[in-house]
């Protein structure tokens, strides 16, 4: 493929760089974002960041980079989603120049700007700058660790060790082992391909090691306060819980076995699946790009690594998509390398073109009839973007077809993050209904009814969640006092003695697993529950 140009990637960049920022602006979802914001809204308001606690609760599932990265950007701009976002959004763009940098120490320049470009235009990877979670910041690590040890390997510098050293502790901390194990395994393929495995006895591998366990001692230690000194704690019903083990290897083993199962724990094909629309609009290249590199025996170790990682998820016990994004950008490498390699013809083109024309089929279907956008908008974007395309002189004919497909692409998000979310969140109960009470009901006022949990009602309104109990009888009648619950609770709280005021109540729906019923407007609302909350009137004494 010919060059795109440094200025046409500057205004690629650009653009999709204007629209992750609009995502910043997109309140939090339920899973696992808010959830997450909420752990690091417990470090901010009481100080303690040593201790992960969820709903009152030890939490043991993820690190703490994370959630010690928002609390601290709480500090500085206060408690909002863009806040919490803007750590993840950061240091996604040191990642994505990572695997730039990366590009260019493998193959060349160019393909270092194709990679970094289709990274960060595959969907998913997209999604985890908008729904945030670890993932962005797991990947980059991923990236800028691999390309760290690509550079002590053929460069033997020894400034690149601390550089690979904290990458590798970065992506721990954030997720736990799985963040040594990817770059690990890319670099052990890539020794074999090269026949380099000296390296491993050499002594800037050593030191890489040693600084990898120096650099994440802060959370080994956090974990052993938390949980090795307090035998007594348990989670999901097990206590004498070593929380050093479980950080090193008991994650990561409690996932493969199926200790966090899901519906998809029995799917063993879920990676090869899945992978078609996560890394979507790239994803058949990508598994174009394994097969040529496993018949010409070249660059395989990109292909092996992608395959292993497939397998290990695909084998797991517990699977969710976003686990796939951990392979993005060695399949990103993988593309860029094939497109890089010759023009753009035959198949490769036909694929180029069907996939721009899903995707704008996509745009028009979920902003033209799942959730309407005003038409005009999405025709008047559509011409902008079709004409730059169509009559743009300075683009070579064999990358037209490449750049129909970012154009696309870029379409597709814009209207993800100025339309879509901001639509669909409006049946998130917890957001809604903090939106309603606001200025109206002090937030300290307000409990849960037991099983009842609102993420994104803690986060909007500043709070910690607060059940009420037995214990909590007598204060909430000193003053006004308010109750949140689900409808079907409600026969429940009546038969349980307490009598209810005014209420206000909002639909609700999980609107991160949507489904035939909630996606057809005809059968939304009734789809959806309600979220109502209450004032508490008085408790009758049975």
């Amino acid at each position: 493929m010919s060059p795109l140009g440094t200025r046409n990637y500057f205004v690629l960049f650009g653009f999709l760089g204007l629209i992750c920022l609009v995502g910043l602006f997109v309140p939090l979802m339920d899973n696992d974002a808010a959830h997450h914001a909420n752990i690091a809204l417990h470090m901010y308001l009481t100080g303690d960041y040593v201790n992960l606690v969820d709903n009152g609760k030890d939490y043991l599932d993820k690190p703490h980079l994370h959630f010690w990265l928002a609390a601290l950007s709480y500090q500085l701009f206060g408690v909002n989603g863009v806040a919490y976002k803007l750590p993840s959004f950061l240091i996604s763009i040191g990642g994505v120049f990572s695997l730039y940098k990366l590009g260019v120490v493998l193959f060349n320049r160019e393909a270092g700007r194709l990679s970094a470009l289709i990274l960060a235009t595959s969907f998913a990877f997209f999604i985890s700058l908008s729904d945030v979670r670890m993932d962005a910041i797991l990947v980059s690590a991923i990236c800028f660790s691999c390309w760290q040890i690509i550079e002590i390997i053929n460069r033997k510098q020894w400034f690149y060790i601390l550089g690979a050293s904290l990458g590798l502790a970065a992506g721990f901390s954030v997720k736990g082992s799985v963040g040594l194990l990817v770059p690990t395994l890319f670099m052990g393929w890539y020794l074999l391909e090269k026949k380099q495995g000296r390296f491993l006895w050499s002594p800037r591998f050593i030191l890489m090691g040693v600084l990898s366990i120096l650099f994440i001692s802060p959370v080994l230690y956090c974990y052993y306060l938390q949980f090795d000194l307090h035998p007594e704690k348990s989670v999901r019903a097990i206590n004498h819980i070593s929380g050093i083990k479980f950080a090193l290897i008991g994650g990561a083993t409690e996932r493969f076995s199926g200790g966090m199962s899901n519906d998809a724990g029995k799917d063993w094909f879920f990676f090869f699946h899945t992978f078609l629309w996560a890394f979507a609009p790239w994803s058949v290249l990508a598994y174009m790009s394994i097969v040529k590199t496993l018949r010409e025996k070249k660059n395989w170790f990109l292909s092996a690594t992608v395959l292993s990682l497939a397998l290990l998820i695909g084998f797991a016990g517990s699977k969710l998509p976003h686990y796939l994004n951990i392979s993005f950008p060695f399949a990103a490498l993988l593309v860029a390398w094939m497109l890089n390699e010759k023009p753009i013809k035959g198949a490769i083109a036909i694929i180029l073109y069907s996939m721009t024309g899903i995707l704008l089929a996509s745009n028009f279907l979920v902003n033209g009839w799942l959730f309407p956008e005003k038409i005009y908008r999405l025709f008047l974007f559509f011409a902008v973007f079709m004409f730059g395309s169509i009559f743009s002189s300075k683009t070579p004919v064999d990358t037209k077809p490449f750049a129909y497909l970012i154009r696309a692409a870029l379409y597709l998000y814009l209207f993800l993050n100025m339309n879509f979310y901001f639509q669909l969140l409006n049946y998130q109960g917890g957001q809604t209904l903090a939106e309603k009470i606001k200025g109206n009901i002090p937030s300290q006022n307000v409990f849960f009814w037991k099983d009842n949990y609102s993420s994104s009602f803690c986060f909007a309104t500043k709070t910690l969640r607060r059940e009420l109990t037995d214990s909590t009888k007598i204060n909430t009648l000193q003053t006004a006092n308010y109750l949140v619950y689900d409808s079907f609770y409600e026969k429940e709280i009546a038969d349980h003695g307490w009598v209810l005021g005014e209420k206000i109540s909002v639909l609700d729906f999980e609107i991160t697993k949507i489904d035939k019923e909630f996606a057809n407007p005809e059968t939304r609302e009734a789809r959806c529950s309600k979220l109502i909350i209450a004032r508490l009137l008085f408790f009758r004494q049975k």
